[in-house]
């Protein structure tokens, strides 16, 4: 049986949310980066971070301890 995944951590920037995938990753969350952006001519839109269901307030709690 799949476990719903949610969203825990936007921004504009690649690079930022892959920081947050990794502190998680190291803490026994696993993560998936959604890329959302459009690169057609100018990069459009934000990149997302998704953790299941049981580890979505671990996984908050981590994010903003980061920030």
């Amino acid at each position: 049986m799949s476990k719903k995944w949610e969203k825990v951590y936007s921004a504009l920037s690649l690079q930022q949310v892959e920081i947050m995938r990794i502190m998680l990753g190291q803490n026994d969350i696993p993560a998936v980066v959604v890329n959302k952006q459009d690169s057609m001519y100018v990069m459009l839109g934000e990149v997302e971070l998704h953790v299941q269901q049981d580890n979505v307030m671990r996984a908050i709690n981590l994010i903003e301890k980061a920030n």
